[in-house]
């Protein structure tokens, strides 16, 4: 019989996005020939952020009423979620979904990735940021707001186990203030 092999769990600190370098993202002209373009992105940058959902969760799940309802077989972990969204935010998903259909490939979703790192790029922030990060800064802004209580924060973000949650734990308390001013 061959011996299971346990797979590693991503046990680095994790890379986030601070929110001066947010803020900077989001007042910054990037993407100069398409103004209205560039207005999309922020939208969907900022709905990442408040959410801190995966890159392909919004494209694949449902809404109802003010909940996002990602289906097990679309989440990670195959645990089905729901997301607490206002209105604002369900009419961006919306669109999302619409513009989805309209091109339904896998190149169409992970643009959204490609463009964030191109804004970046662009306000000259770190180059080990990426999409992501948008998911670990939602994560470590949570365990500012409920005081370290990581097994809210791994419930929210649909972790299986909390150990994946345990890494915001190890960032320094102090540096996170000064990260995300506002929380």
């Amino acid at each position: 019989k061959r011996a299971l092999k346990m797979c590693p769990i991503n046990d680095q600190d994790p890379i986030y996005v601070s929110e001066v370098e947010f803020i900077e993202i989001m007042k910054t002209d990037w993407m100069l020939l398409y103004p209205t373009k560039r207005d999309w992105y922020k939208e969907v940058f900022e709905l990442y952020w408040d959410l801190g959902v995966r890159l392909q969760e919004p494209f694949f799940s449902t809404i109802r009423g003010n909940y996002l309802c990602i289906p097990k077989d679309k989440a990670k972990n195959r645990f089905a979620r729901d997301v607490r969204i206002t209105p604002e935010q369900a009419l961006t998903i919306q669109e999302m979904q619409r513009r989805y259909k309209e091109k339904p490939t896998i190149d169409h979703i992970k643009n959204y990735s490609k463009v964030f790192k191109k804004a970046l790029r662009h306000c000259d922030i770190d180059e080990s940021k990426h999409f992501h990060s948008l998911r670990h800064s939602y994560a470590l802004r949570r365990r500012l707001e409920t005081n370290g209580n990581y097994q809210k924060v791994a419930k929210e973000m649909g972790h299986s186990e909390v150990e994946c949650t345990i890494k915001y734990q190890r960032c320094d308390e102090r540096k996170l203030k000064d990260d995300f001013p506002s929380y």
